[in-house]
């Protein structure tokens, strides 16, 4: 049903945004599985193949989000097996919301997360576990497989935060707030208060892990974690949709 994976050059010419855009991109700015949005596919100097869905035989006729389902019902070891079949099945079984609903299903909040889910579940099953090094694919093109990364990855545009529109004030008392605000609907930044909060400085997180690193609490609707696991959670791991 499905082609072999193989990582050799296709036969056909690379496209344009593939030889010029990928090859200088920061390793960060780069699918760690090499898939592009299907909209690439157009971008180029002659017709492409898009080797995601020639590579998953009977497959290709079925539409990505539905892979994706199919795909949640399996356990670790038959995704393990299924990424070794062909390139666009690797692509599928790495996807990184299966992995993260497996470790969560399994372990609940009690795991440390690592680079990725994938490498988080099997250190967590095994703390030799050596680590996981994404291939990255040639030419697999898939919004649906795309798209999640992007949203975790997208840098906000510094020109969006260079306009500052809100006044900040110091030192306002309540008369001058209620006359120059208050009445005429507007907002201000009050920057003399918060510091003066001792949360300000008893609730910071080098604080917080000291009293409280054990300590367990609901992230999630059915879900707790350890304070030390989940800051360390928030500071490595890149989400379209976090833990919250």
């Amino acid at each position: 049903l499905v082609k072999p994976i193989t990582m050799e050059e296709p036969e056909y010419k690379r496209a344009r945004h593939d030889r010029e855009g990928d090859r200088d991109a920061p390793e960060e700015d780069v699918n760690p599985y090499g898939i592009k949005p299907e909209g690439n596919l157009f971008d180029c100097d002659v017709a492409m193949e898009n080797r995601l869905s020639s590579s998953l035989g009977a497959f290709r006729r079925v539409q990505d989000k539905t892979i994706l389902h199919i795909l949640s019902f399996l356990d670790c070891q038959d995704l393990c097996r299924l990424s070794a079949v062909s390139a666009g099945l690797y692509c599928f079984a790495h996807h990184t919301n299966i992995w993260r609903e497996l470790t969560i299903n399994k372990f609940g909040g009690d795991f440390r997360f690592q680079k990725s889910w994938k490498e988080t579940y099997l250190k967590r099953l095994n703390n030799k576990f050596p680590g996981h090094k994404p291939l990255k694919m040639k030419d697999c093109f898939s919004d649906t497989l795309f798209e999640p990364w992007l949203n975790a990855n997208m840098a906000i545009d510094p020109s969006w935060l260079n306009k500052e529109n809100v006044d900040r004030r110091s030192g306002l008392t309540a008369e001058e707030f209620i006359e120059n605000y208050e009445k005429r609907g507007l907002p201000v930044i009050l920057t003399d208060v918060i510091p003066t909060w001792l949360a300000s400085e008893n609730w910071k997180c080098e604080n917080l892990l000291k009293k409280y690193a054990e300590t367990k609490f609901r992230v999630s609707a059915t879900m707790d974690m350890k304070l030390d696991d989940f800051l360390h959670y928030c500071n490595n791991a890149r989400e379209e949709r976090p833990l919250y």
